[in-house]
């Protein structure tokens, strides 16, 4: 009876997951259209559409059809009786179904099902990027009443037929439906679109193709079978001795797992860095020509630079390509000892962008060194470099370690940053901070695009915190399965959740919440 009521158990949770990730990625879709490419004018214009009512667009192909050739046919032959096949392209004019004007000329491209893009029937329009054509056929597109019925009228550009606007990202979220990929190469797709640098998009394209979804899958599968091994032996073992070298033997197993896991994700942040940009921020005392480097960075002046101390209340931040990694420089306020209300908050917000900085670089008057007495400690502990600014008020040009005697009491920690002196008002200087700055960003992040030590790098917080929990479930796995048989069914149930939980990463299981946050920054088409 305890056996029953086990399987009993384990059915109905096993049943229940089965139950929502079928409902999650095996939900009917409706058939869609959208613009593909960016909107405005342009040579060409992509529009896409997708679903189980997809042949219903050949209605927008003139009566005759088209001919293999490329040219038109002058035949009456209906749209239902083209023959299309899958990956066929088609030149053709297309004309409004219901007046039958002629709307555009342009190719026509089919994709059969499965084996498109989102796994439904699936077909491209190419026309001319103009507003006015695009428009026309997205409106022709949205008005296609059903087959045999009549067209009621939504007025101007309300869609009334067999398909409709697609919402963002509702192409792919359709693909992840139909099994096409899984969230993480979602994710990677989304990455890729909004790639900025050329090592965000060496990262989001392995993404896409599958990187994490091998690794992950991989670690799934061992998951799997092992927690296969701990039910039979539960549910068919009559021996507690068989039952305990059961367990035993899967437990290098799952040791081995746990190492790899915990490897994964006490690597440096290499793929979130890739992915979000590395952070630098600029900090330091007032007047020190912090807002000055920034614009001299970023080539244009983006912060108000004035002789007025606390001129920088809030941060600004600039987004730079440096040899091909993101990068965003943050300017922040001056750190001293004020009682303006809103001075303190300014620095208060620059001690949080200096412990949130992946590089922090101290700039100072290296003319007068004023305010660096004042400093305080949070400013000197995470300096990674040291910028002695106005170097051209120097008289006869002073070595810039001179400058360590006069620093360095006041923080030991400065003894291991690079010091380096310029002027942002002649530009002396400016290139060798962007190549310290270049090597240094490139020291965490280059070489690697998105892969550490032969282990695709985490880019998200929602993977990192799904992983810490399957590590959390296999490490009460080895303490339950090292314990009397009595604690056996707790292991297994260990090793479930820990497959569970690798199983969100992926979408494989419960994930219809994380639907809407994962696709809605796509675009629409």
């Amino acid at each position: 009876f305890a056996a029953a009521a086990r399987c009993s158990r384990r059915a109905v949770s096993s049943a229940a997951e089965v139950s929502t990730s079928f409902a999650a990625r095996g939900a009917p879709s409706d058939t869609i259209f959208a613009l593909s490419t960016a909107p405005g004018r342009a040579g060409i214009a992509v529009i896409r559409v997708s679903g189980p009512a997809t042949r219903e667009v050949l209605r927008l192909l003139p009566p005759g059809g088209t001919r293999r050739g490329g040219g038109e046919t002058g035949s009456h032959t209906s749209h239902a009786s083209l023959r299309i096949r899958h990956r066929e392209v088609l030149p053709t004019r297309f004309v409004c179904p219901t007046t039958g004007q002629t709307l555009d000329r342009g190719l026509f491209l089919w994709f059969d099902r499965p084996n498109s893009f989102t796994g439904e029937d699936l077909c491209e329009l190419h026309v001319h990027g103009s507003l006015a054509v695009v428009k026309a056929v997205l409106l022709a597109l949205g008005t296609l009443s059903p087959p045999g019925g009549e067209h009621k009228s939504g007025g101007v550009g309300v869609e009334t037929g067999v398909v409709r606007h697609a919402e963002p990202g509702e192409f792919t979220l359709q693909a992840f439906r139909n099994n096409k990929l899984d969230l993480t190469e979602a994710e990677g797709l989304g990455d890729l679109l909004r790639a900025e640098t050329e090592a965000q998009r060496r990262q989001a394209l392995a993404i896409a193709g599958g990187s994490l979804r091998t690794l992950y899958s991989g670690w799934r599968t061992t998951l799997r079978k092992a927690h296969a091994h701990c039910e039979a032996s539960l549910d068919f073992g009559e021996d507690d001795e068989i039952g305990n070298d059961v367990f035993l033997s899967l437990a290098p197993i799952v040791n081995s797992l746990l190492c790899e896991l915990r490897l994964h994700l006490a690597a440096p942040p290499i793929g979130e860095m890739t992915r979000s940009g590395v952070r630098v921020a600029l900090i330091g005392p007032p007047n020190a020509g912090k807002s000055s480097l920034l614009n001299a960075l970023a080539g244009r002046p983006v912060a108000i630079v004035s002789d007025v101390p606390g001129t920088t209340r809030d941060a600004v931040e600039v987004g730079l390509d440096l040899n091909g990694h993101k990068v965003l420089v943050t300017d922040t306020a001056g750190a001293r000892e004020t009682n303006d209300a809103v001075e303190l908050e300014g620095i208060k917000r620059s001690k949080q962008h200096a412990r949130d900085a992946d590089v922090v670089v101290l700039v100072v008057d290296g003319a007068s060194m004023s305010g660096v007495e004042t400093l305080p400690k949070w400013a000197m502990d995470t300096a990674h470099a040291v910028v002695l600014n106005k170097a051209d008020l120097l008289e006869g040009g002073v070595e810039k370690n001179d400058w360590r005697g006069i620093l360095n009491p006041l923080n030991p920690n400065l003894l291991a940053a690079t010091t380096l002196s310029l002027s942002c008002a002649t530009g002396n200087g400016i290139d060798a901070f962007v190549e310290w700055l270049r090597v240094t960003v490139a020291a965490r992040v280059d070489g690697t695009a998105g892969d550490c030590a032969g282990i695709c790098a985490i880019t998200r917080s929602r993977h990192r915190g799904r992983l810490e929990e399957c590590v959390v479930h296999l490490a009460r796995f080895e303490s339950a399965a090292a314990c009397a048989s009595g604690r056996h069914e707790v292991a297994a149930e260990e090793l479930r959740l820990a497959q569970r939980a690798l199983g969100h990463v992926t979408g494989h299981v419960d994930v219809e919440e994380l639907l809407d946050v994962i696709f809605r920054d796509f675009c629409i088409g």
